[in-house]
């Protein structure tokens, strides 16, 4: 059983729900405070988007769009973690995956307020030393007439090397 959350039917931008409870993640809209939250702009945010670190060392001839997404991370503009992965390889640079994934949750009025608040925490949630991410999931559910959201990030690390130096973080 699935419904839009708007109750607008096939339009970009609409979440699309499942159960009640899950978030199919077609397209969804996170509201993202770029640098100090004064200016709020819209980013559309798929199921394996990729989430770098600004600041996040990227081979020369790769330059994919950004958008800013707070005041620490951007969000790499239409191309999901295979696609970034294979762009990554090919410029002979290393786009590795860790464990431990970063799971934040969040409540707001609306299902887009949770998600934006819980995608927040998750990104703060990533350790320094690691320079991208990878959005793995976002659930919903309703409690007490608020929506709490669940987003979980996979913590990734683009570099030229082959091996990560082994702190007491990973």
């Amino acid at each position: 059983m699935q419904r839009q959350s708007t109750g607008r039917s096939n339009r970009p931008g609409n979440l699309a729900w499942t159960n009640g409870r899950s978030l199919r993640l077609r397209v969804s809209q996170f509201a993202a405070c770029s640098c100090a939250g004064s200016i709020r702009k819209r980013a559309s945010v798929r199921p394996h988007s990729v989430f770098l670190r600004r600041g996040c060392i990227l081979p020369n001839r790769l330059e994919p769009l950004q958008e800013p997404i707070g005041a620490h991370w951007t969000r790499v503009e239409d191309l999901a973690v295979p696609v970034f992965d294979t762009m990554i390889r090919q410029a002979g640079w290393h786009f590795m995956w860790i464990l431990d994934s970063c799971v934040r949750s969040a409540f707001g009025s609306s299902r887009e307020s949770a998600s934006t608040r819980a995608l927040t925490h998750a990104l703060d949630g990533i350790a320094v030393r690691f320079n991208a991410a990878e959005l793995e999931s976002v659930q919903d559910t309703k409690c007490f007439g608020f929506h709490v959201a669940t987003v979980t990030l996979q913590p990734r690390q683009v570099q030229q090397q082959t091996s990560l130096d082994c702190p007491n973080e990973i």
